[in-house]
């Protein structure tokens, strides 16, 4: 072959290289456009398991709560307590689960209650083990029914820019309209914990006579 045919070649193959390279990032670019980089919501009915990528939870019991109770402390509502118990099972490894919140039928979310009630206010997923938590969040009482509890890895902050493309546990907590007037109807109060390795006593007291 003489010098021009095998410099007509290779310019060929350069060709050919450029456009597979051209063809494989229009390729490459097209399934990214098609991964859509909101977070996936995995709905949950009431009383199934949440069945997620980083744990197993169920949630064992929801009451409303005017007060809450630690030792010598009392916390009043400003609205209601809706206080959930749930159990958790690490399914890959131990983390901590940040991303915990209520969402109510208009779409507004409620951190859980840091106040000096000392609930719990994320979950540990450990690996082999089981663990628990009670979970108290503040809300208005007309947010109470059909809100919905959502476990994620991390919370929303800033627009849920940290939740892309992961998973979000959306569970039903089962409360109707005639369930959340009956909880409403109710004045009691409930002990509280953040002993991951003890299961929350469930049954609620009367209110105490005294709250701050």
């Amino acid at each position: 072959m003489s010098v021009l045919g095998r410099a007509g070649a290779t310019a060929t193959s350069a060709a050919v290289v450029i456009a597979a390279l051209a063809v494989g990032r229009l390729v490459s670019d097209h399934v990214e456009s098609k991964i859509s980089p909101d977070p996936f919501l995995r709905e949950v009915a009431a009383g199934e398991t949440a069945h997620l990528r980083f744990a197993d939870i169920d949630v064992d019991r929801v009451n409303a709560a005017d007060v809450l109770v630690s030792g010598s402390d009392v916390v009043k509502a400003r609205g209601v307590f809706l206080v959930v118990d749930v159990t958790v099972r690490g399914t890959d490894k131990a983390r901590a689960l940040t991303g915990i919140e209520l969402v109510d039928t208009e779409g507004r979310i409620y951190g859980p209650d840091k106040s000096r009630a000392y609930c719990s206010f994320n979950l540990n997923a450990e690996p082999g083990l089981t663990t628990y938590a009670r979970l108290c969040f503040d809300i208005p009482t007309l947010a109470l029914e059909d809100v919905r509890l959502r476990v994620a890895q991390v919370d929303s902050a800033g627009g849920g820019a940290s939740q892309r493309r992961d998973e979000i546990g959306d569970l039903d907590l089962g409360i109707s309209a005639s369930e959340a007037r009956r909880m409403l109807a109710e004045e009691l109060a409930l002990a509280t914990t953040n002993d991951p390795f003890t299961k929350p006593d469930p049954e609620p007291q009367p209110m105490p006579t005294e709250a701050s």
